[in-house]
């Protein structure tokens, strides 16, 4: 979970980054979330971005090395192919 800044700039609060389907600019930060609900936070995209990369269980981000082939972290990863 990461710890986001109401919009009033006053009060901070818990957001379950695994739940954060999209955000948006507008100019507030809006997050929108998998149930639907819209939350505005006083960080930026890219605040709320670096907060979720320090997060203690972060996402692995995988890049496409080759057909079928990715890497995580330098480590080539197993094919993506038709396995879930």
């Amino acid at each position: 979970m990461i710890k986001v800044t109401k919009i009033n700039k006053h009060e901070q609060f818990w957001v379950n980054e695994k739940l954060l389907e999209f955000m948006e600019e507008t100019p507030d930060t809006i997050l929108s979330m998998a149930s639907g609900r819209k939350i505005a936070v006083a960080e930026t995209a890219a605040e709320v971005i670096a907060l979720i990369a320090h997060a203690p269980d972060a996402p692995i981000v995988l890049h496409r090395v080759d057909e079928g082939q990715f890497s995580a972290g330098g480590q080539e990863a197993a094919s993506m192919g038709g396995q879930g």
